[in-house]
């Protein structure tokens, strides 16, 4: 009953009290992957370009930082999705910067609780207790199971910050081979076709609505699809995102309070 919670605060181990702008000299990124945001409704034949995203690994002493941090140029709105697993189990916080107006969530999940404590601050103060009465996962650690093929098709129950609840989830894989190029035989002059394995995880709700998708190369993640028709997150090299970054400097505005300021109480 508790072998995703087990792998979540072993294996992934993720935590809140060291978020985003504030890396000490002792983290290691294990992973940074960027990406381009797009909503899935073309004009004219292509997406959408809303903004950009970025998702990293971070290795906290021996707990492991996971966080999303998306910027939506067509609004200003910027988006921090932050989860720490530790040998104390599991923190999330979800923050919504904007000018004007903002939002953060905070969950905690202990190694052996049964509740999961969620704070909210929007207008005010909001406290509520979760009862966990089954496995229970948070959304990138989620997503990281499925990378690492650890996910096994069937249903998961994960916190969803946007509604404060558990949401049972249905997951299915399937793969499927794709050509990237045709390169000469420098032996028989024939044309040989290059191939590549992609993996695409998908989840979805109780009524069968499609919650998120994931495509992996590898354990790379290509695109997350959040909905179905909605928003996209499909990659993009590294130089791409910190030059659209730079250019979009002014209206990113200054870095967030630390995660750490973030308290439950």
């Amino acid at each position: 009953m508790r072998a995703h919670v087990l792998f979540a605060a072993g294996v992934l181990a993720l935590a809140v009290s060291a978020g985003a702008g504030e890396r000490s000299s002792a983290d290691v990124e294990v992973r940074s992957e960027c990406f381009a945001l797009e909503l899935d409704t073309p004009v004219e034949g292509s997406p959408q370009h809303v903004g950009l995203a970025k998702l990293t690994r971070t290795a906290v002493g021996s707990d492991t930082l996971l966080e999303w941090d998306l910027f939506f140029a067509t609004e200003n709105v910027r988006v921090l999705h932050v989860e720490r697993f530790g040998a104390d189990g599991a923190k999330l916080v979800w923050r919504e910067l904007s000018s004007g107006r903002g939002r953060t969530v905070l969950a905690e999940l202990g190694l052996d609780a049964t509740t999961l404590r969620v704070v909210d601050w929007s207008s005010e103060r909001e406290r509520e207790d979760v009862h966990v009465d089954a496995e229970c996962l948070l959304p990138l650690a989620h997503l990281e199971l499925a990378r690492r093929g650890e996910l096994c098709d069937g249903l998961q129950r994960v916190f969803d910050p946007l509604t404060r609840a558990l949401e049972p989830l249905s997951t299915d894989t399937r793969f499927e081979a794709v050509a990237l190029s045709a390169e000469d035989d420098a032996t028989g002059g024939e044309c040989l076709e290059s191939w590549s394995l992609e993996r695409e995880v998908s989840s979805v709700r109780a009524d069968g609505t499609h919650a998120w998708s994931a495509r992996f190369v590898g354990d790379e993640l290509q695109l997350y699809r959040w909905q179905a028709g909605g928003l996209v997150a499909r990659r993009i090299e590294t130089g791409d995102y910190e030059r659209e970054l730079e250019s979009l400097a002014p209206d990113v505005g200054e870095s967030p309070t630390p995660l750490a300021h973030v308290k439950s109480e």
